[in-house]
């Protein structure tokens, strides 16, 4: 009953100097629930219905609201906000509103003449402000000195977050007042990188927000840097298996490796980097190849060149190479990636030029080679040519009369008399044909 009191009074002051016709037929307007509430500010919602019907003036000229935290009863000299014309709901966000405070108001709408029209009163609280809620920090892409820190801000304490970040520290509870990182204001996630920090060394970290109301901390957590790791590279020859080269390498360094990638580059530069020799890797791609830096070495593969076996908990893992030409001394050396990308190189090794000397039991320049019974084997690489399903050979060769590639299928038998350079597969006959006619050098 005192809500419609209010509303009675209200009317009569503000509607005493409208026009009689445009008492009789007002606009239906409704002043709707305010939803949104924070501690500065809330939505005021209101709906205009249907306009004047008779009087003057232009049926609606404006439509708005009128709100005050003073009194019960809002008039249009207290606070007014218009929000265009015409018919249909409309809302308007009000900010910069005092916290914990009680606010009254109403839906308005004026003709031409200025007659207005209004809604029952409304009335909202603004909650009490609060210091805002951090998260606990994640923390991602750990290097030697490097990490990055993630965190967000679930809600902001009823008050806009004018700055946030992290603060850490070699002690527990970090505050401000030691070493910051901002990033930011508002609400949500947010991240920041440092790269500052000491190796070998244990950090606490929180996350921080702060509002109108103050300061906030997140959970603590901590993150230890890893030490300086050491990688070594070393090299073995494996006699088992066609000119192979089989490189180790070991990674060691305090604390939990963070490491995304182990690998190994190769070829006849003395100054290996990405760019200019051969990467094998534990991404299980193809490995990357510069053929300008590997002297004539065939174009290799995961059936040549490949990581043998998943890196060990000691941090060692080894690559097999196989296929590399004789005569030419080749360079090896280790690498790891870091999660924040960091590259970290090991020693280089060198790979002494050696002769790969062909069985004396081949046969002839067919490299056919006899025993009881016999294998073929590549006259470019030494790799084995088996036979296909059907017991046969699928074979590519050529010779030194006629130096182009040429592809056969051959029984067993036909082998013996069939006295070409053979090949396992086009690449190889090719790659002999290019080097025989000098298009490229050995």
């Amino acid at each position: 009953m005192k809500k419609y009191l209010v509303l009675f009074f209200a009317s009569i002051t503000l509607l005493s100097s409208c026009k009689v016709e445009d008492l009789l037929n007002p606009a239906v307007i409704v002043t709707k629930k305010p939803t949104d509430i924070t501690g500065s500010s809330a939505t005021l919602n209101g709906n205009l219905v249907s306009l004047s019907t008779t009087g003057t003036g232009t049926a609606n000229a404006e439509r708005g609201f009128i709100y005050t935290n003073l009194s019960m009863t809002p008039t249009l000299s207290d606070n007014k906000i218009a929000v265009g014309s015409g018919l249909g709901e409309y809302s308007y966000l009000l900010q910069n509103l005092k916290p914990n405070t009680t606010y009254y108001y109403m839906a308005y709408s004026l003709n031409s003449n200025n007659s207005p029209s209004f809604g029952m009163v409304e009335t909202f609280k603004t909650l009490d402000l609060k210091v805002p809620t951090a998260t606990k920090v994640d923390v991602t892409k750990l290097g030697l000195t490097s990490a990055t820190f993630t965190s967000s801000i679930s809600d902001d304490g009823g008050a806009a977050i004018t700055e946030r970040g992290f603060v850490y520290s070699t002690t527990a509870n970090p505050t401000t007042a030691r070493t910051k990182v901002t990033s930011g204001s508002g609400k949500g996630e947010f991240t920041a990188t440092v790269t500052n920090l000491v190796k070998a060394t244990t950090y606490y970290i929180r996350s921080y927000a702060i509002n109108s109301k103050g300061t906030s901390y997140g959970i603590e957590s901590s993150f230890t840097t890893p030490n300086n790791y050491a990688l070594t590279t070393t090299f073995t020859d494996v006699a088992s298996m066609p000119s192979p080269i089989l490189v180790s390498a070991k990674l060691t360094g305090a604390g939990t490796s963070p490491v995304k990638e182990y690998g190994v580059l190769y070829g006849v530069s003395p100054n290996l980097t990405p760019a200019n020799s051969t990467n094998v890797n534990t991404n299980g791609a193809a490995p990357g190849f510069n053929p300008a830096n590997q002297g004539g070495y065939m174009t290799p593969s995961l059936n040549n060149a490949k990581i043998t076996s998943p890196v060990k908990s000691d941090g060692s893992f080894d690559v097999i190479i196989q296929y590399l030409l004789g005569g030419r001394v080749y360079y090896a050396r280790s690498y790891v990636v870091l999660e924040n990308n960091e590259v970290i190189y090991g020693n280089q090794v060198t790979i002494p030029a050696r002769t790969y000397v062909r069985d004396p039991a081949r046969f002839d320049f067919a490299n056919v080679f006899y025993k009881s019974s016999y294998a073929l084997f590549d006259l470019l690489t030494d790799e084995v040519i088996t036979p296909n399903s059907s017991g046969n050979y699928d074979i590519w060769y050529s010779s030194n009369e006629d130096v182009r590639p040429y592809q056969k299928t051959l029984t067993k038998a036909q082998l013996s008399s069939f006295l070409f350079y053979k090949f396992k597969n086009k690449e190889n006959c090719q790659r002999w044909c290019d080097l025989k006619s000098g298009k490229i050098k050995p």
